[in-house]
């Protein structure tokens, strides 16, 4: 991503991705635990929050060079 585009092009469409998966984790009342480069760890108490969250961050992805991955797990009570 960052050959392709640059350096500040590159960062600023991944502070973009990352400030709209906070976002979404707000809005799903979850809460961001960590994020390091260009990834981002959430917490929820929800596994159905959790689940809608990762939809709503991998469809908010607009931007068709940068690909959105979402995982979710659930039993580490």
């Amino acid at each position: 991503l960052y050959a392709e585009l640059g350096d500040v092009a590159g960062h600023r469409l991944v502070s973009s991705a990352l400030a709209n998966a906070r976002e979404a984790a707000a809005v799903r009342a979850g809460r961001v635990v960590k994020s390091l480069g260009d990834g981002l760890l959430a917490a929820f108490s929800d596994p159905g929050a959790a689940f809608r969250f990762a939809l709503d961050v991998v469809s908010r992805g607009s931007e068709p060079t940068l690909r959105l991955r979402a995982a979710v797990v659930d039993g580490c009570r």
